[in-house]
């Protein structure tokens, strides 16, 4: 079926490792979160999961807030990759910085993981720091709406990362639900979430972000190792394209809204 309306809006107006469902392991680690208690999740990028420490956040003025974001591999869980003291700018257009990174969280200052120690260093960053326009493929955007969203409302943390990882992104995503097919696999999935933005040039499938995604006038396309998923915005099918250019599937697309 053709989707010129939500594909193509100038008509009228995403690694061939294509991972269609959320693995095991971060499911779990997702589940954890949803709870409202300990790390909440709010967005995977490749095999990365981005999340916050609530307890962590530190509203430094009615402007700046900061936290601990921790970068998890979705595959391994243990050890965490890493963990970043951050200031939010929560005025529009929001703003990111990082004050410091480390392997562990009491490194994350000289005088180790203390709140008192945090606020200081993050007070002092607002000034000094080098704020950069959040983004989508560094987690940036999702921890920065995180912070801002659940200092303001507390009781909705776990709603408000939930929020974040299903349904994040710039202003102008569009949805379209395609039959493809799992990586290494012959049967075809149907209804594959595929969100994209023309503004920021982003792909999501199924709630993972995708580094490989590219975004132009006349087609969405995602994928590495010299096979790509391309499709096209006039016709709506989504096409495996193998090296060489040799085509091995054919699916469509629907608009999600136009879904029964």
């Amino acid at each position: 079926m053709p989707l010129p309306s939500i594909l193509n809006p100038s008509r009228a107006l995403p690694h061939l490792l294509l991972c269609l469902c959320v693995c095991t392991a971060t499911q779990q680690v997702a589940a954890q979160a949803g709870s409202g208690k300990g790390v909440q999740l709010v967005q995977r990028v490749d095999d990365v999961l981005y999340g916050v420490d609530p307890i962590s956040l530190a509203i430094l003025s009615n402007r700046y807030v900061s936290g601990v974001m921790v970068k998890v591999n979705a595959n391994q869980p243990s050890p965490v990759l890493g963990y970043s003291h951050f200031v939010a700018d929560c005025q529009s257009p929001l703003r990111f910085a990082i004050v410091s990174s480390a392997q562990s969280p009491v490194d994350l200052t000289s005088q180790g993981a203390s709140s008192r120690a945090r606020y200081d260093a993050a007070k002092a960053a607002v000034d000094a720091a080098t704020f950069s326009k959040v983004g989508m493929l560094d987690g940036s955007r999702s921890v920065a709406e995180f912070a801002c969203s659940s200092t303001q409302r507390p009781a909705r943390i776990a709603q408000i990362a939930k929020e974040l990882f299903e349904k994040g992104g710039p202003g102008d995503m569009r949805t379209a639900l395609c039959d493809l097919q799992p990586d290494g696999t012959l049967q075809t999935r149907e209804d594959v979430e595929v969100r994209f933005s023309d503004s920021e040039k982003v792909v999501s499938v199924n709630r993972q972000w995708l580094s490989s995604g590219r975004v132009t006038d006349g087609e969405i396309s995602f994928g590495s190792g010299g096979a790509r998923w391309r499709i096209d915005r006039d016709t709506a099918e989504a096409s495996l394209v193998r090296p060489g250019g040799k085509v091995s599937f054919v699916g469509s697309c629907v608009a999600k809204d136009a879904k029964p």
